[in-house]
């Protein structure tokens, strides 16, 4: 689920396709990608997060997108709540913003391939006027049914020798969402077991820090197979969740931009 703010365009209510009504003046302001989430974990807000508001423009239109699949030949209930609360914020208010990473996929991926795909974007975005830190609140992978691992690093001061993982999980179906901040401690990482974590703690980024993300893509034969899938082919980039791949990185983060975005081409 992706809830996205209109800021100055237009388009006529109602039902629509997810695709292309997008454009200038729309911003993702919030999303999920578990079937339920506990944000902050068991109710309990950090010191850190207090008086964190999310911004709404007024009269601002809103964009819910619900992107689902059915894996049945049977129809499955589609429905999704959100609770918004109005609350008036002052000069001690912190905006929650978006982390809102395309990588993009350039030629696609062959059937009977694997291969990984590498990117990197920085603190703060080419020709942004910001100069302060980045707090990472949240974040979680977005892929489809081939990518088999989704990892995310920190590149201090963007040297891709030092960076730190922050971030590791291998469920393409209920991707973990792990947060961050003085309370919560998560779990570390173990592809063996395949077992998602991360690091703990407060997560900033400095100007001239990158944030490094990879999707690890199996589009083999025997993939394929285990998937079910009858006519395998190369992978491009779309909705379809079991024919298509995305590695697209998401969350929430606080600093002077409404939200930390960028379309990523793959690194050498």
């Amino acid at each position: 689920m992706i809830i996205h703010m209109g800021t100055s365009a237009t388009h006529a209510d109602g039902w629509d396709n997810c695709s292309g009504i997008y454009g200038a003046g729309w911003i993702p302001i919030s999303g999920t990608q578990r079937g339920i989430a506990d944000e902050p974990p068991g109710g309990v807000i950090a010191p850190e997060d207090a008086n964190l508001y999310r911004p709404l423009v007024p009269n601002a239109q809103m964009g819910f997108e619900l992107h689902f699949y059915n894996v049945t030949d049977k129809p499955t209930l589609r429905e999704v709540w959100v609770n918004i609360m109005k609350k008036e914020t002052d000069a001690n208010s912190q905006i929650l913003g978006g982390v809102f990473m395309i990588g993009n996929l350039s030629t696609g991926i062959p059937v009977g391939t694997k291969t990984t795909l590498d990117y990197a974007y920085p603190w703060p975005p080419p020709g942004s006027p910001a100069t302060d830190d980045l707090r990472v609140v949240m974040l979680y992978g977005h892929r489809h049914a081939h990518t088999t691992r989704f990892t995310v690093w920190k590149q201090p001061g963007g040297d891709a020798a030092k960076r730190e993982l922050v971030y590791d999980d291998f469920d393409w179906v209920e991707p973990t969402e792990l947060i961050y901040n003085s309370l919560v401690t998560n779990p570390p990482s173990d592809p063996t077991a395949q077992q998602a974590g991360g690091s703990s703690g407060i997560l900033t980024f400095a100007p001239g820090d990158k944030v490094e993300w990879a999707c690890e893509v199996d589009n083999s034969v025997e993939r394929n197979q285990l998937l079910k899938i009858a006519q395998p082919r190369t992978l491009v980039e779309g909705n379809q969740v079991l024919t298509a791949e995305m590695c697209n990185l998401f969350g929430n983060e606080v600093s002077s931009a409404i939200f930390w975005s960028g379309d990523a081409q793959r690194t050498p």
